[in-house]
């Protein structure tokens, strides 16, 4: 039997362009929605997105000889963060050069950080300020951070300083992409441990041969990478100190015989850790060590806490150089002059 003529107007019709196009339109808002929250919500896509966007190194015009402030010509100061160090860990193991640090210098029962945050941390650091004060909160790169007051760096360009910041981490190109008183700033990454403090170190020795600078600000990533890993205090992680505390020694050897001048030499950390983590709120993160050694500089316990603000001021008063109104922190050692330099 032959089917109806209007069967054909019962059979259901072909989807029209119309809400095709408004179904592919909804899916990318939607994409664009996601997007937008994976690259600025907190996630290891987040950072990863953004660090692909950070500098791996940064030239500036280097200050001449003639226009270098005469009393650079005293120290060399090198400040070296230890990323994640935590004053426990520390304390369940002393390597032997820190060790001597210790002994021969000035330090403190601890150093309060102000955040949990690599890089929010590192620039509480530079700045002597909060990060609520500074401005500058973030917590991997971003292309528009700055600080809105001086950092030691500002105090560098101010002063004809010359100086530099090497890392392990990309992300901490942010401290300086913006501040034109770092002549040098290099990211250094061993692809094959994920850590790259010896990498970093000898970068830092290389530059000191090559510039001759008034101060570096040296960060080593080794203990953070493996305590995310295998966890605070692990194994793992103090075995990672140790190796690090050689190529520590290694390094500061080999800069004393690279420069004229005397070395002075701040350690800190970023924060501590506990577990695989370094959620604040806990003495584990907020507590890190702050060891200070060099000539002209007592040896002893400064006080049983310091803050993470008083970083910068203390470095300013290694360099001889005033610290800007703006900080918060304060020099926590008296200062004498270094004694003749000698090769």
């Amino acid at each position: 039997m032959a089917p109806p003529d209007d069967l054909a107007a019962v059979a259901p019709a072909e989807p029209t362009a119309a809400p095709r196009a408004r179904r592919s339109r909804a899916w990318w808002i939607v994409g664009l929605v996601v997007f937008g929250l994976l690259i600025q919500l907190p996630n290891p896509f987040e950072e990863l997105f953004w660090g692909s966007f950070a500098p791996r190194r940064i030239d500036r015009p280097s200050i001449p000889d003639g226009e270098r402030r005469a009393a650079s010509a005293e120290r060399l100061v090198l400040l070296i963060s230890f990323d994640g160090l935590a004053k426990t860990v520390l304390e369940r193991h002393m390597p032997s050069t820190i060790a001597d640090l210790v002994r021969d210098g000035s330090v403190a029962a601890f150093a309060n950080d102000l955040s949990d945050s690599t890089l929010e941390s590192h620039g509480v650091t530079i700045s002597s300020q909060p990060a609520e004060e500074s401005g500058f909160s973030a917590h991997t790169y971003r292309p528009w951070s700055r600080f809105r007051g001086p950092t030691i760096f500002t105090v560098c360009a101010r002063e004809g300083l010359r100086c530099a910041l090497l890392v392990g981490k990309a992300k901490l190109a942010a401290l300086v992409a913006r501040e034109p008183g770092c002549e040098r700033f290099e990211y250094l990454r061993d692809p094959g441990r994920g850590g790259s403090g010896r990498q970093v170190l000898d970068a830092t020795l290389a530059y000191i041969r090559e510039r001759d600078p008034d101060f570096v600000m040296v960060h080593l990533p080794d203990i953070d990478v493996v305590g995310h890993r295998s966890g605070w205090g692990s194994d793992p992680q103090l075995e990672a100190l140790t190796v690090l505390d050689v190529a520590l020694r290694d390094f500061l050897v080999a800069a004393s015989m690279a420069t004229s001048r005397h070395l002075a030499i701040l350690i800190s950390a970023d924060h501590g850790g506990y577990g695989r983590s370094h959620r604040e709120g806990r003495p584990e993160v907020s507590q890190v060590p702050w060891i200070l050694w060099g000539d002209g500089i007592p040896h002893g316990l400064i006080a049983a806490e310091v803050s993470q603000l008083d970083t910068a001021p203390t470095v300013a008063a290694l360099l001889g150089v005033a610290t800007p109104r703006e900080w918060r922190g304060q020099n926590r050692v008296p200062v004498a002059p270094a004694t003749a330099p000698s090769r």
